[in-house]
């Protein structure tokens, strides 16, 4: 098994950043350092004192929510980034699935910190297994979208612009009532708890997510 000896940190989030620090100083792994910077310069520099990176789920997104081209380009050049995050965070990646082998959940704590990433360096998914089932695959998703009627799927297309619902009606011309109990059967459908949650899925699988009524 490989193992990642340098490991540098890059997240804003200080209160992981020092938790993760911890782990890897108590360790016998060299933490190469901390870092806040996403670019592509700095992922140039990465590869140079790092051989694996550790970043932050929210820190990833940050860099990468309109520039998807620009996270392929980072991953390029980079040393291999783990994406470190708790379960409660995963429809954040639902259009990230093709790497899910590079995650590493802290559900369980830092104790097994270093094993997954070990794990993701040689290609091995380190997710548990009741984490996995809870998102399958992107496949899951399309499906639920699926269930959703022609007007449901316009109305979470407007979701996923951040339009409240007088302004869906105006679009539509539905009454706001009547948007709002689209919208609340939208949720349903989808499994889901709130409208952001919904909005935030229908952008993470793309403006025409394959199999969806056009």
């Amino acid at each position: 098994m490989r193992k990642a000896q340098r490991i540098l940190v890059v997240t804003k989030n200080s209160a992981l950043s020092d938790s993760l620090c911890d782990v890897i100083n108590h360790s016998d792994r060299r933490l190469a350092g901390v870092t806040t910077r996403i670019d592509l310069d700095a992922a140039r520099h990465w590869r140079r004192q790092a051989d694996v990176v550790l970043i932050g789920i929210a820190d990833l997104l940050a860099f990468s929510r309109y520039k998807r081209r620009a996270l392929m380009l980072l991953t390029q050049v980079a040393p291999p980034l783990l994406i470190v995050l708790h379960s409660d965070q995963l429809l954040d990646l639902v259009g990230y699935l093709d790497r899910r082998h590079a995650l590493i959940f802290l559900d369980d704590g830092l104790g097994t910190l270093l094993e997954a990433c070990d794990l993701a360096l040689d290609g091995m998914m380190a997710m548990p297994a009741r984490v996995w089932r809870r998102i399958r695959d992107r496949d899951l998703w399309y499906s639920r979208l699926r269930l959703l009627t022609d007007r449901e799927q316009h109305i979470l297309k407007l979701l996923a612009q951040a339009l409240p619902n007088r302004q869906i009606a105006a679009v539509t011309g539905l009454a706001p009532g009547s948007v709002n109990t689209i919208v609340r059967t939208i949720i349903r459908k989808l499994g889901l708890t709130n409208r952001t949650a919904a909005a935030m899925l229908f952008r993470r699988l793309g403006d025409r997510p394959t199999g969806l009524r056009q």
